[in-house]
């Protein structure tokens, strides 16, 4: 009763022997003592024989209700079919199988899942709310041409021992969870994700676990480059905060690529590596001009805009003109 900080459950769940997530809020006044109900709410996910698991799901289906509507066997496997191919599942279809084989409440499964950023939402997809599993979709992301966005990419390469697989696909659900919202695209891939904003921006997280690096791009509109620069940062800020719980073991090099050679397509792209820069940003007001070791029709005059070159903040709104480039 004196223990008013919560101390010693924080410590019992630091240690191991029970799972208390004192920051969701929808879980935070349960304690799990019992850890291998969790482990089931992961199993129904992520078991090693899904295909043979999903099957049987279907064959021992019965037709139900989910509020008023009825769910019939030819719907059922619609929606576990539509999962395993892109890595959505309905949530009908995650709320009828936890039921069914899980001692704990959906919407508090739900919630320990998200936890371990194992699925990402909700989303709304055809009117129907749907969670997204990257680990399981099989699209492959690609980023669209198009000369009106200036490109804003930003490198992690890992160095020394390998993370694990598994760890580029929670980096995945966790650049989608920093971004969704109700009003944005999400497409989820085998090799990253892809999230569409209103503010007409694009948004990838890339990863090459065979390369060891995974790649944050943004496109966005000239007029909101100096904010979009903000954002990628405060991303790379957060994914990196992330990782450091999630594999404690990653070491890694960042590195920023000029927008100015990804917009002219150079063949040579000029890159900086763990910038100290990045905790101290220029202001941005229109009139700042440098010059890129790439640009050879400048003759090494200052005429790249500095966001092209560097995150930097806005004074004001300013504008860079596409054509001249």
């Amino acid at each position: 009763p004196d223990d008013t900080g919560r101390v010693m459950l924080q410590y019992l769940h630091e240690i191991g022997m029970i799972m208390w997530y004192r920051n969701r809020t929808l879980i935070a006044c349960i304690v799990f003592h019992r850890v291998e109900l969790l482990t089931k709410v992961v199993e129904l996910l992520f078991d090693h024989a899904s295909k043979e698991v999903w099957e049987r799901r279907i064959q021992e289906f019965e037709p139900f209700r989910y509020g008023s509507q009825p769910i019939t066997k030819v719907k059922y496997k619609q929606m576990v079919h539509h999962y395993e191919q892109s890595g959505v599942m309905n949530s009908i279809l995650l709320s009828h199988v936890i039921v069914k084989e899980s001692e704990i409440k959906p919407e508090l499964a739900i919630e320990v899942l998200k936890v371990f950023h194992l699925v990402c939402g909700p989303i709304q997809e055809n009117s129907e709310t749907s969670y997204i599993v990257p680990y399981f979709s099989q699209k492959v992301i690609t980023i669209i041409e198009s000369g009106s966005y200036i490109p804003l990419k930003i490198d992690i390469c890992f160095n020394g021992l390998a993370i694990p697989g598994y760890v580029y696909h929670l980096l995945t659900a966790i650049f989608v969870d920093i971004h969704i919202s109700p009003l944005s695209s999400v497409d989820v891939g085998m090799n990253g994700a892809c999230i569409k904003d209103v503010h007409q921006t694009i948004k990838y997280f890339f990863h090459n676990q065979s390369e060891s690096t995974v790649s944050l791009i943004m496109l966005t509109q000239p007029a909101n480059v100096a904010s979009s620069w903000s954002t990628q940062l405060s991303t790379l800020e957060r994914l990196t905060n992330q990782l450091a719980e999630v594999w404690k073991g990653a070491h890694y090099d960042t590195i920023f690529y000029c927008s100015h050679c990804l917009l002219t397509e150079q063949k040579d792209l000029s890159t900086n590596a763990n910038p100290s820069w990045t905790a101290n940003l220029p202001v941005y007001t229109g009139k700042e001009f440098l010059n890129c070791r790439q640009d050879l029709s400048a003759q090494g005059l200052p005429t790249i805009p500095l966001p092209l070159l560097y995150p930097c903040e806005s004074k004001n709104v300013v504008r860079i003109n596409l054509h001249n480039f």
